[in-house]
């Protein structure tokens, strides 16, 4: 018994001897990214979040549920980065029946942005854009409700900045 425990020992120092290990610098195949803040967009929804009575929350992860009118506020700007949750503008657009939307995809794989319009319950797709690496969108959606409540979904992953107006 003892023989056989001492064989295959032997046995699998042999195969492991065999066995060749390598490795490579791991940052190598990844582009550099300048991380920058998220601004205008957010993936934690402050509607989630238990606050106190006056405090005005800043961030959401679902659709938003505060109104920015482009027809007397103008052009809404934004940025964001996030490896693995998809982000929200702020604020949803009302006001107008087309808006402009540019969205700028700094990252080497291909941004999908979703025009989505509020309703009761949840949202529906209006439009959707693949937008190339490095390449800038600019899009016009047009024949939309004026009083209609629309927002921008950024999926992940992303890197982007642009505005709507």
């Amino acid at each position: 018994m003892k023989k056989l425990v001492v064989l295959l020992i032997a046995i699998f120092a042999v195969l492991v001897s065999f066995t060749s290990v390598s490795a490579q610098e791991a940052n190598e195949d990844f582009e550099e990214f300048e991380a920058f803040e998220n601004v205008g967009v957010s993936v934690d929804p402050f509607y989630l979040h238990e606050v106190d009575e006056g405090e005005v929350p800043t961030r959401g992860v679902n659709p938003p549920i505060s109104e920015w009118d482009v027809s007397k506020k103008g052009q809404y700007d934004f940025r964001g980065n996030a490896g693995k949750s998809d982000l929200y503008t702020n604020y949803y657009f009302v006001g107008k029946t087309s808006y402009r939307v540019e969205v700028k995809n700094f990252r080497s794989t291909t941004l999908k942005v979703e025009l989505r319009k509020r309703s009761t319950f949840g949202s529906s797709l209006v439009r959707s854009w693949n937008v190339h690496p490095k390449a800038t969108l600019i899009s016009s959606p047009r024949d939309l409700d004026k009083s209609g409540e629309y927002f921008l979904r950024f999926v992940a992953p992303s890197e982007f900045s642009g505005n709507i107006r």
